[in-house]
C-alpha cells in the first residue's frame, strides 16, 4: 500500500464542536498550519461565523457544517457534505460533546438523558470513524483523535453520564486502534484536565478543585490542548496508536 506523504497534498480536518472553546482552537491551530478545515458546529452558529471570518471568509480552505449529533443520520451526512465539498477527510477530531456541565446525582437521571450524552459522546464519534476510515485506508494514512477527558479516571461527583460516556470514548478508541492500524490509519484519546475555556471559564479559576493536586500549579489552556493533537496528527507520530495522552498539568498519572 502507498503511504501518502504530508507534502502530497493539502489535508483535510474535520474538526466538531468547533465554533468555540477547544474545539475552535484545535480548528485554528490547524488552519495555520496549512490544512483545510471542515469546521463543525450546531448550537453556536454566531461564533462559528465569527470563526469563519477571522481563519478564510473566501470559505475557500474552511467551510462551515452544520450539524444535530441527535439525529441518527447527522453523522453519514456530515461526511457525505464535507467528502462532496473537499473529496477527502484526512484527520477526524472527535471534539463535540454533550453532558459536561450536566451535574445530577445519578439516581436522578433519566434514561433519556443518559442515552442522549452517549449519543453525541460516543455513538457520533464511532458512526464518524465508521465512515471516514475507508477514506483515509484508501490513502493508506489517516489520524483519527477523539477528546476524551480525564475524568475517565478521576471522576467528578454527579457525573456519572458524562464520565460514563469518556470511558466508553477510550474503550473505542482502543478497538478502533486495533482494526485500523494496518491501513496506516492511528486512532488516539486526548484527555485534558482543567482547561480554561468559554464553556469552563466560570469553573476554572484559582480556586480550582484540581489545582492543589496538579504538578503544574495553574490552570490548563486551550493551546496545552492544541499541542497535544498537533503532535498526535504529525507524520513523525505514525507509531503512536491507541494511547490516552493526558493533558492535565500531572493531576493524573
Amino acid at each position: 500500500m502507498k503511504r501518502e506523504r504530508s507534502s502530497d497534498v493539502s489535508r483535510v480536518a474535520l474538526v466538531t464542536g468547533a465554533a468555540w472553546g477547544i474545539g475552535a482552537a484545535v480548528a485554528a491551530a490547524l488552519h495555520r498550519q496549512g490544512y483545510r478545515i471542515a469546521l463543525h458546529y450546531w448550537d453556536h452558529e454566531p461564533e462559528a461565523h465569527q470563526m469563519l471570518t477571522k481563519l478564510d471568509p473566501t470559505e475557500e480552505s474552511v467551510r462551515l457544517f452544520r450539524a444535530n449529533f441527535e439525529e441518527s443520520d447527522a453523522g453519514p451526512r456530515l461526511i457525505a457534505a464535507v467528502q462532496h465539498r473537499f473529496g477527502r477527510v484526512d484527520i477526524l477530531v472527535n471534539n463535540a460533546a454533550s453532558g459536561v456541565t450536566m451535574r445530577q446525582p445519578f439516581s436522578e437521571i433519566d434514561p433519556s438523558q443518559m442515552e442522549s450524552v452517549l449519543r453525541v459522546n460516543v455513538t457520533t464519534p464511532f458512526v464518524l470513524s465508521q465512515h471516514v476510515a475507508p477514506l483515509m485506508s484508501e490513502r493508506g494514512w489517516g489520524r483519527i483523535i477523539n477528546m476524551a477527558s480525564v475524568n475517565w479516571r478521576v471522576a467528578y461527583v454527579q457525573n456519572a453520564a458524562y464520565i460514563m460516556s469518556k470511558a466508553a470514548l477510550v474503550g473505542l478508541t482502543r478497538a478502533l486502534a486495533r482494526e485500523l492500524g494496518p491501513a496506516g490509519v492511528t486512532v488516539n484519546a486526548i484527555a485534558p484536565g482543567d482547561i480554561r475555556t468559554e464553556a469552563a471559564g466560570q469553573v476554572i479559576d484559582r480556586d480550582a478543585p484540581a489545582l492543589p493536586f496538579q504538578s503544574i500549579p495553574r490552570p490548563g489552556r486551550s493551546d496545552d490542548v492544541v499541542s497535544a493533537v498537533r503532535y498526535l496528527i504529525d507524520d513523525q507520530a505514525g507509531f503512536i496508536t491507541g494511547q490516552v495522552l493526558v493533558v492535565d498539568g500531572g493531576w493524573v498519572f
